[in-house]
Parts: structure tokens; sequence; C-alpha cells
């Protein structure tokens, strides 16, 4: 599961670029009216994306950059762009690599390259290739190492953990996992249910259900005592489902897959919603519904692997679960 969440630092004032519209320089007062307005597009982002509005989040994110584009000043101006692509990986969006590129070698900022390296190793990680991805992650934490942010380097260690989780270092990754948890302390309770349930999956795949499924019960409990939105709650469900799957309990299994699928159609998140339709297919065919079963196997097919003509049907005479790692 990945992280969406703000950049809440402020940027270094004075600002280094002049502002410019019509090639006109304007006052002190227009500035610091933009930036007032930037500030708070930021603070409106990041409580609808804590509450799991993601495609509202991701407009406002998109207003704030066009508001740091007025102001001028390229510093804010990355960060915004860097904010606004938290939500690409999530609702699918195409990943400027070229541009995070750059960035990363311009920018003076160790918190915007930060931020820079990050959502290189996302997209790449969304691109399924893992390598790049884990480094990137490296580069992110190094950056997260070097500016001291706690929160950065909690982050960074999700991200290298879930790299590592998707080429099934399960081992490695509880470890990048439990560095996260020990730095936790005041950071907001979004981080530390992200990290819970990442940490569930890897140990439910290690056959450790007790301890996966203390995890995930302890995550639904902070889910709806914070209400932080459908984007959480929905992997948390999800989780469960396949723990409750692999315990052959499917009544349960089916209940949580099922509330998984509906938040995460809600939020929109596309690899909830794929890993949701794979999870369904599996538990309808465990319970012997065939036709329930291919109907989600079809649609996983049709909106995700349009290009793959016959998945639905291989789907159902192949047992994948002992060859499928859910994460990669």
């Amino acid at each position: 599961m990945y992280v969406v969440t703000a950049q809440l630092e402020p940027t270094s004032l004075p600002l280094p670029m002049p502002w410019q519209v019509a090639n006109a320089e304007p006052s002190e007062a227009d500035r610091d009216s933009l930036l007032s307005s930037y500030y708070e597009l930021r603070d409106r982002w990041f409580q609808v994306a804590e509450a799991g509005h993601l495609e509202e989040a991701f407009h406002l994110c998109d207003e704030a950059m066009r508001v740091a584009e007025l102001v001028g000043d390229q510093e804010l101006i990355d960060q915004a762009f860097c904010n606004r692509s938290n939500f690409d990986n999530v609702l699918g969006h195409p990943v400027d690599f070229a541009r995070f590129r750059e960035i990363l070698i311009r920018s003076r900022s160790e918190s915007v390259c930060f931020w820079a390296s990050y959502q290189l190793a996302s997209g790449f990680a969304r691109e399924k290739q893992y390598k790049k991805a884990l480094f990137y992650a490296r580069i992110a934490h190094g950056r997260a190492t070097a500016s001291k942010n706690t929160a950065h380097l909690i982050h960074s260690h999700n991200e290298i953990g879930n790299c590592l989780l998707a080429e099934s270092y399960f081992e490695d990754a509880i470890a990048e996992y439990e560095k996260a948890l020990v730095l936790i302390d005041d950071s907001p309770p979004v981080l530390q249910m992200i990290l819970f349930v990442n940490l569930a999956y890897a140990k439910i795949v290690l056959r450790e259900f007790t301890e996966g499924f203390r995890l995930l019960f302890q995550t639904l409990k902070l889910c709806r005592r914070m209400r932080v939105g459908h984007v959480y709650e929905s992997w948390t469900h999800l989780a469960l489902a396949y723990a409750f799957l692999e315990i052959g309990r499917l009544r349960y299994a089916w209940q949580h897959g099922r509330r998984g699928l509906r938040l995460a159609e809600s939020s929109g998140d596309r690899e909830a919603i794929r890993m949701a339709l794979y999870l369904m297919g599996e538990i309808e065919k465990a319970g012997g519904d065939w036709a329930a079963s291919y109907e989600y196997y079809q649609r996983m097919q049709r909106e995700f692997y349009p290009e793959m003509s016959d998945l639905a049907k291989t789907m159902m005479v192949v047992d994948t679960r002992e060859l499928v790692n859910l994460r990669a």
C-alpha cells in the first residue's frame, strides 16, 4: 500500500525568483496573497486526501500548482508538482519520469529532492520495474537522512519495503516496515495504518496469521475511529479478505473482499480495485460459485488486462494463489 500524504513544510522565503504575469512584477501584497492561496489550497487537499477523496484532492493539487506557477518560485512549483503526483500513481495517471529526474538533478532542496526520488520510486513500482523503483527509494532514503526529516524517513522505509515486498523478499520488507514503525511517534495515524497493513500482508504470506490478524484488526479500529476515508480502509479489508481466504474462512473472506471492493471503487484507487477483483474471483472459485468467479475475472481482464483475451478463462482453471504475490 502506498502513502498519499501532504508535504507540510513551508518553503524558504523570500522567494528566489521574480513573479511575473504579463511581464509585470507584482506588488508584495499580490505575492503574499498568492502564497496565502497556495498554502490554503495545500491544507485543503491534505484534509480531503486524508478523508480518502482522491479525485477531489488531485484537482485541488492541480489548482495549487497553477498558483505556484503564478508566484514563479521554482521550489514552490517543484513542491506542488510532487504533491500532485502523489495521486498520479493511485489514480492511474501517467507518471512524468523525465520531469522528476530533472527536478532531482536541478533542485538544491533536500525536501523537494526527497519527493522527486520518492515519486520516481512509486512510479517505477507501478510500472513493475522494481529494481529501478528500489534504486530511487534508496535515493529518497538518503535525502531523508540528510534532511533529518522523520516523516520522510518513514516514507522512505515504507517505499523500500514495498519494493522488497513486490520482489518477494518478505523478511527484508518486514525489517523496513519495522524500522519505520520505530520512528512513528507523533506522526499522523494514517502513516501507522499504512505500515500496519503492509507489515500484516508480509506476515500473512509467511503464515504468521496471529500477528497479521492482530495488526489488521487494530488498523480497522484506527480507520473507523479516525474516519480517514475509503482509500485506507479498503486496503485493510482486502488484506483481511486475503488472510481469511488463506485459512479457509470463506464467509469472512467474502465479506471483507466485497467491502474492500466497494470502498476502492468509491475512492477511485485502481490498484485496490484490481486486487479486490482478483481476490473476489479467488474467493468465489474456492466457494464453488463458478459463474460469480468468472464475472470478477472478466471484469479484471476488461479493466486492467484488455490485451490478455483469455485471462478470465485461464484464471478459472489455474490455481494461482501459490504463484501470485498480490503486491507485485
